[in-house]
């Protein structure tokens, strides 16, 4: 499947999709042929979350979070799995839980808006529960001084 995406324009008072590329959009109908069935899915357009989301997300929030839930580096995934669990869980159709996945290419990726949420969801779990304010994001951080600062907590 093909991902094309588009706005919603009224037309002559007829709810239309203008699609980004429509060239592209029409050389995709071109080689199906005529009189071939498509289904078409619409669904809401949401950006996908960034490559800056995900570095300050595994470069910095995880390692400082695992340090302060004083489990070992190698580690990491199983604490980044269990705050998934805790906070990037959402419902399907049929009333069943998921976990939302960050990789572009899972079939509904959490977007921008959902990865900041949970960043933040950590950073509070950071400041109350272990009274470690996690820095922002908006800096930038070299890898020496994130790991000096796990190494600072691992030691108590």
């Amino acid at each position: 499947m093909i991902p094309f995406v588009g706005t919603v324009e009224k037309i002559d008072g007829e709810y239309v999709v203008v699609h980004d590329f429509p060239e592209r959009y029409q050389l995709h109908l071109a080689k199906l042929k005529v009189k071939t069935r498509v289904r078409v899915s619409t669904r809401k357009y949401y950006k996908k979350n960034t490559p800056e989301q995900r570095a300050y997300l595994f470069g910095v929030v995880i390692p400082l979070i695992t340090a302060l839930m004083q489990y070992k580096r190698h580690e990491r995934d199983h604490v980044y799995g269990s705050l998934k669990l805790d906070y990037l869980t959402s419902t399907d159709d049929h009333g069943r839980k998921y976990i939302v996945q960050l990789r572009e290419d899972s079939d509904d990726p959490a977007d921008v808006a959902m990865v900041a949420w949970f960043i933040e969801q950590i950073k509070d779990l950071a400041a109350m529960k272990y009274g470690f304010p996690i820095p922002d994001a908006d800096k930038n951080y070299d890898k020496g001084y994130i790991k000096e600062l796990v190494t600072e907590i691992e030691r108590g």
